[in-house]
């Protein structure tokens, strides 16, 4: 059973934006390097990764007060997104390069899929209450 009391800062720090170590060295990259040729620092990316995944987490929790059955069922998603990227992590450096990067976008883009749902989810509820009449 994998504990899902997870701090999504450390699943993120080792699953989903950290690039591999050998492909970097041998590649002689400092960072990452998106195909539009800027060039983002790894530290610089694993903070706003980190930061992201902070924000969605206090998203999802201010969820719990304003609508509980919508939080019941985000934060299942977003545990069991967390525990898969954990699971990942711990088979990612048994695999090649390739495999990790096609692998880190895909956690990449589920955690900003599922984050955009939790801040809509919350927008959605706010503007629900603000709009509320006596």
């Amino acid at each position: 059973m994998v504990n899902t009391s997870l701090n999504a800062g450390q699943v993120q720090s080792t699953a989903v934006s950290s690039p591999s170590a050998s492909s970097s060295v041998d590649s002689g990259r400092t960072g990452l390097e998106p195909q539009n040729g800027s060039t983002v620092q790894h530290s610089d990316k694993y903070k706003t990764d980190s930061e992201k995944l902070e924000q969605c987490q206090s998203q999802l929790e201010a969820l719990k007060v304003m609508s509980p059955a919508q939080y019941t069922r985000l934060r299942s998603s977003f545990d069991y997104l967390m525990n898969g990227a954990a699971q990942y992590a711990n088979l990612r450096q048994k695999t090649n390069a390739d495999t990790q990067d096609t692998v880190d976008a895909l956690y990449r883009y589920r955690a900003n899929l599922l984050c955009a749902q939790i801040a809509q989810t919350l927008l959605d509820g706010l503007t629900r209450r603000g709009e509320a009449r006596p």
